[in-house]
C-alpha cells in the first residue's frame, strides 16, 4: 500500500487554508453588480441568445448593448438557480484557487535550486499568503476572476512553447482565446500579452545578432544563438486566436463596444479603478509591491547570481506594476504576473547556494513531530476560517446596511409611483436590477463608458451631482423620484493617513452630496420615506 507523502500532505492542507480564506473573504461583501450579472444570466437562458436591446434603463432605452462576460453571467446564473449564493461563492473561490495552483506549477522553474528546499518553501508560501491578502478586495464573486486563470494559462503556453518547441500547445491559443473573449473583456489584455511576446522574440534576436557581448545580452544572458524559425509558427497561431474571438455571439461588434473604454473617466470616478494610495488605501497592495521591487533590484545588484532574468518575465512585471500602481483593479494580474520574478529574485539573493546543498530538503530530512504539528496547525486555522464563515442564502437581504432594502419594499408597496423616473445611485443600480427589474433605472454599473450625449453615460451621472447643472438635468429627464443615500458616511483617518498621506479628516467630511442638498433645500421636493440606508424625495 502506498503512503501518501509528507510533501502531499503539506500542499493538500495549505491549499485547502487557501480556499477557505478565499471563500472567507468572499462571504464578507456583496459586489454592486452582482444582481446585474445574475440577472442577465437568467435572460440569456430565458430568450436563448447574448443580450442585445438595453430595457433596463429608460436613459437608454432601445439603445444596443454589449455584454462582454455572458458566459460567465450565465454559469453564474445556472450555478445560483441551482445551488444558491453558497454554491455562487464556492464556484468562484475554486476559481481563484485554480488560479493560484496553475502559478504554483508554472514558477517552480524558477526557482533558485530544489524546490523542497526550506527557502523555496518558504517563499512560495509567504508570497502566495501575502498575495491572497492583498488580492482580497478583488476575489470573490467577480467576474474578471477568470483572467487570473486565463492569464496563467496564456504563459504556460509560452513557456512550453519556449523550452520545448512544441507546435502542438500553441494550437490551444485559439481555444483559449474564443474562451476568454465569452467570458470577460480582459482577453484584450491577452492579446496584447501574445503580440507583445513575440515582439520580445524579434528584440532578442536583434540583440543576440548585432549586440552580443554588450551589457544588455550580458544582463539576460543572451548568448545563445539565434532561433528565427520559432517566431513564425507563434505569428500565425496569435492571428488564429485574433481570428477565434470574431466567432463569439457579438463578433466584431465586440471590438467596437470594447473600444468606447478609450476614455478614461471612469478610471476616475470608480472607486476600484482608482490608484492604490486612494481610499481607501490598499496597504497590502502597496506593501506587496513595495517586497517585490525591493526583491527584484537586489536581484539586479547581485553580481553572483547563477540564473539570469529574462526579458520577458521583467517586462510584464513592471508593465502590470505600473497598471497595479495606477488602478487597483489590476493589482491581482500584477500578482499572477510578477510571482515567478521575485520568487527567483529572492531566492536569488537570500540563498543562492541553499537549494544546491538541501535536494531533499525540508519535506524528507525533518523531524516527524515538527511535521506533524505543522500539518494540524494548517488543519486547525483552516477550520477556524471555515467555522468563521457566515453561509449566506441571499445576500442581496443580508446586506441591506449598505441597499436599499427597506426603500424598494417603500417603492414596490406604492404603485402610484411606478411610472414616475426615478434617479437612483450609480451603485445600487445592479441591486435594483435584481431585486426590482419592473422598474427602469436612470443608471448601472454595465455601462460607464457609453457614448452618451458627446462624452459617456458616467459623466452624465456626475452632471446630476454637479450643483451648477443638476437642476436642469432633473428637468430634461422628468425625474420625480430620487433614491439616494440616506446620508453620507463620516470617514475616519488613522495616524499613517494623516502624517504620511496628508490626509484632511475635517476637509473630506465636508464634501456634500450636492443632489441630496439641492433636494432638502429645495420646495420642490418632499422625502416620502427614509430609514438607516436609504431614502425616497417625490416631486410635488
Amino acid at each position: 500500500m502506498r503512503i501518501i507523502s509528507f510533501k502531499a500532505i503539506f500542499w493538500f492542507l495549505f491549499y485547502v487554508f487557501l480556499f477557505c480564506l478565499s471563500l472567507n473573504n468572499s462571504f464578507r461583501y456583496l459586489d454592486p453588480d452582482l444582481g446585474w450579472h445574475l440577472k442577465a444570466g437568467e435572460d440569456i437562458l430565458r430568450e436563448k441568445s447574448v443580450p442585445h436591446l438595453n430595457y433596463y434603463n429608460y436613459t437608454l432605452e432601445g439603445k444596443t448593448w454589449v455584454d462582454h462576460e455572458w458566459l460567465l453571467n450565465f454559469t453564474s446564473f445556472l450555478i445560483y438557480s441551482l445551488s444558491g449564493n453558497t454554491g455562487l461563492n464556492i464556484f468562484f473561490a475554486l476559481l481563484a484557487l485554480a488560479a493560484l495552483a496553475a502559478s504554483h506549477v508554472f514558477v517552480k522553474k524558477n526557482l533558485i535550486g530544489s524546490e523542497d528546499s526550506p527557502g523555496n518553501v518558504f517563499l512560495m508560501v509567504f508570497f502566495m499568503i501575502f498575495g491572497v491578502i492583498a488580492m482580497a478586495p478583488h476575489l470573490g464573486v467577480r467576474m474578471q476572476e477568470i483572467a487570473l486563470l486565463c492569464v496563467i494559462l496564456l504563459y504556460t503556453i509560452l513557456r512550453r512553447y519556449d523550452e520545448k518547441r512544441d507546435l502542438k500547445i500553441l494550437f490551444a491559443l485559439p481555444l483559449l482565446f474564443y474562451f476568454w473573449a465569452s467570458a470577460h473583456a480582459s482577453f484584450l489584455i491577452g492579446l496584447f500579452l501574445l503580440f507583445f511576446r513575440i515582439v520580445i522574440m524579434f528584440l532578442e534576436n536583434i540583440l543576440i545578432k548585432y549586440l552580443p557581448g554588450s551589457r544588455v545580452s550580458a544582463f539576460f544572458g543572451l548568448s545563445a544563438s539565434s532561433d528565427k524559425k520559432r517566431v513564425s509558427p507563434l505569428i500565425a497561431l496569435a492571428g488564429l486566436s485574433v481570428g477565434a474571438t470574431l466567432l463569439t455571439p457579438y463578433g466584431l461588434e465586440l471590438y467596437g463596444f470594447l473600444s468606447d473604454y478609450g476614455n478614461t473617466f471612469y478610471m476616475t470616478h470608480i472607486a476600484e479603478w482608482l490608484p492604490a494610495w486612494y481610499l481607501p488605501i490598499a496597504y497590502w497592495q502597496l506593501a506587496f509591491m513595495a517586497f517585490a521591487l525591493a526583491g527584484f533590484l537586489l536581484y539586479c545588484l547581485n553580481k553572483n547570481k547563477k540564473e539570469k532574468p529574462e526579458i520577458w518575465e521583467v517586462f510584464i512585471f513592471f508593465l502590470f506594476m505600473a497598471l497595479a500602481f495606477k488602478s487597483k483593479r489590476h493589482f491581482p494580474l500584477f500578482f499572477f504576473s510578477a510571482l515567478p520574478l521575485i520568487l527567483k529574485s529572492y531566492g536569488s539573493v537570500l540563498w543562492p547556494d541553499f537549494g544546491q546543498e538541501a535536494r531533499s530538503g525540508f519535506f524528507y530530512n525533518a523531524p516527524k513531530f515538527p511535521r506533524a504539528m505543522l500539518l494540524i496547525t494548517i488543519a486547525l486555522v483552516s477550520l477556524s476560517l471555515l467555522l468563521k464563515i457566515n453561509f449566506i442564502a441571499d445576500p442581496f437581504k443580508y446586506f441591506c446596511r449598505d441597499y436599499p432594502c427597506e426603500a424598494t419594499a417603500f417603492l414596490k408597496s406604492n404603485p402610484q409611483y411606478e411610472k414616475l423616473n426615478l434617479f437612483n445611485e450609480y451603485a445600487w443600480g445592479g441591486y435594483l436590477i435584481w431585486t426590482y427589474p419592473e422598474r427602469k433605472l436612470f443608471i448601472d454599473g454595465r455601462l460607464p463608458q457609453l457614448p452618451f450625449k458627446n462624452h459617456t453615460f458616467l459623466e452624465e451621472y456626475f452632471e446630476l451631482l454637479d450643483k451648477d447643472k443638476l437642476a436642469a438635468k432633473l428637468n430634461e429627464y422628468d425625474i420625480r423620484l430620487v433614491l439616494i443615500r440616506a446620508e453620507e458616511k463620516k470617514v475616519k483617518f488613522n495616524f499613517i493617513e494623516k502624517k504620511f498621506f496628508g490626509l484632511d479628516e475635517e476637509k473630506e467630511n465636508k464634501n456634500k452630496n450636492e443632489l441630496a442638498e439641492y433636494i432638502k433645500s429645495s420646495g420642490d421636493w418632499e422625502k416620502v420615506y427614509e430609514d438607516r440606508a436609504a431614502a425616497v424625495y417625490l416631486k410635488k
